[in-house]
């Protein structure tokens, strides 16, 4: 059901809200018993509302953005090198909550970079029952991003670190999303917590496309449900598509990952994740062909003091796409990054270094291999009723044989400096 109203109503925002909720409620209705609710709760209804407003100011060099059709890795850039003004998210989380076990969660986002205006980013509903014991388990349904991140962990998906996410983080908020349902089992010890995930998803058979075709990118832009993802068109191949969707399902089959995790109750965190939207790559659905993408992410987080972290992450793995009788096309992908994070008083300062690949290895004509890096550092001041400050310089080297057939140079650098405003409210 959900995936019909997907897909029929892709154009209509409100549409896509009641296909979550009437799909979450009905797998979920589906996959588990009505839980007993203890005496008293049985109307134990809570609604809580969170959000936040996001202005931006960048300046950046003369490259086109990839936003804008552009070869650029960043979210702004029109090809000149003027100042940027803009409400960059405006942000409306639902969360409503039934007696201890059940509750919901619909991250709304206005955002003019969007196919439309409001439409929905994440909405899924989570049945997690009171345990007892050490063991406990959780269950959600609905769509949702899969657990990749360790930087993305604020209000909305955004990071408490940077503006600006990583490559890796980036992508993942890009194509990695789907529509399913996830379980984990969870064990407390003395020590902490151990945690295993798996879940089914649909919708995840574009994954790939914008790194084969575009590469690696680091940007705020989270992408709704509806979206079209511009991707850039070489001079030499215009017979190739110049846009994505950044969610659909082609091949009427899930993909999976599954996940472990520690949590030492000292503050050390470590994830190993495997993905597998097992993508059929001769699969075609109007314009639109599926991509098999797989990869592995690992990532750590370590404290250094009481004040101080450490932030590492790296992905690798693969996409290809098979043309019948014709040719198949693959590339090997490979992003990390490095960063550290230091708060004092109301100020917190952060670094952080990023890596990034494609090889392309098809051996077609066009080569969309990449190799390139990233420095960004940026400085936060919180104020107070949740407003905060913050100020970006971010420098991108990369080097890309397509920039050439569009006569520009296969390398080149990019520089921005960003300043926002931020405003929370929970």
């Amino acid at each position: 059901m959900t995936q019909r109203l997907l897909q029929g109503q892709a154009g209509n925002p409100m549409a896509r809200i009641l296909a979550v909720l009437c799909g979450a409620c009905s797998m979920l209705l589906c996959t588990m018993p009505v839980p007993a609710m203890p005496a008293g709760l049985q109307d134990d209804w809570r609604l809580d509302i969170a959000g936040l407003v996001d202005l931006r100011l960048a300046t950046i060099d003369d490259e086109t953005g990839w936003l804008e059709g552009g070869f650029g890795k960043v979210r702004y850039g029109a090809g000149r090198p003027e100042p940027v003004a803009r409400v960059s998210e405006a942000s409306l989380l639902l969360m409503p909550q039934y007696g201890w076990d059940l509750s919901g969660y619909f991250y709304l986002k206005a955002d003019a970079d969007q196919n439309q205006l409001i439409d929905l980013i994440e909405g899924y509903v989570t049945y997690k029952p009171v345990s007892v014991t050490g063991n406990r388990y959780r269950l959600r349904t609905g769509i949702f991003y899969p657990p990749v991140s360790l930087e993305n962990t604020a209000l909305a998906w955004t990071s408490p670190y940077l503006i600006t996410p990583s490559a890796i983080n980036a992508w993942v908020g890009e194509e990695t999303r789907g529509y399913g349902t996830e379980a984990s089992w969870l064990h407390a010890t003395d020590d902490g917590e151990f945690s295993l995930t798996g879940a089914a998803l649909w919708g995840t058979d574009k994954a790939g496309t914008e790194l084969y075709r575009r590469g690696w990118a680091i940007h705020d832009f989270k992408p709704s449900i509806g979206d079209n993802l511009p991707v850039p068109v070489p001079a030499s191949a215009p017979y190739l598509s110049s846009t994505s969707r950044s969610m659909i399902e082609i091949d009427e089959r899930p993909g999976y990952y599954a996940a472990v995790e520690w949590k030492d109750i000292d503050g050390p965190q470590a994830r190993l994740m495997y993905y597998d939207n097992r993508t059929d790559p001769t699969s075609v659905k109007g314009s639109e062909a599926g991509w098999l993408t797989k990869f592995t992410a690992a990532g750590m987080k370590w404290p250094l003091g009481d004040r101080t972290d450490l932030i590492a992450q790296y992905l690798a793995g693969y996409t290809l796409l098979g043309i019948p009788g014709r040719f198949i096309v693959k590339a090997d992908l490979d992003s990390a990054f490095l960063l550290l994070t230091h708060s004092f008083g109301h100020y917190r300062l952060t670094g952080r270094l990023d890596w990034f690949d494609v090889d392309d290895v098809d051996g077609v004509s066009l080569d969309f291999s990449e190799h390139g890096w990233a420095a960004t550092l940026a400085g936060r001041r919180e104020l107070n009723g949740g407003r905060s400050v913050w100020i970006e310089l971010l420098q991108i080297d990369s080097e890309r044989p397509t920039r050439a057939s569009a006569s520009m140079s296969d390398k080149w650098h990019e520089f921005v400096v960003q300043a926002s405003y931020r405003v929370e409210f929970r």
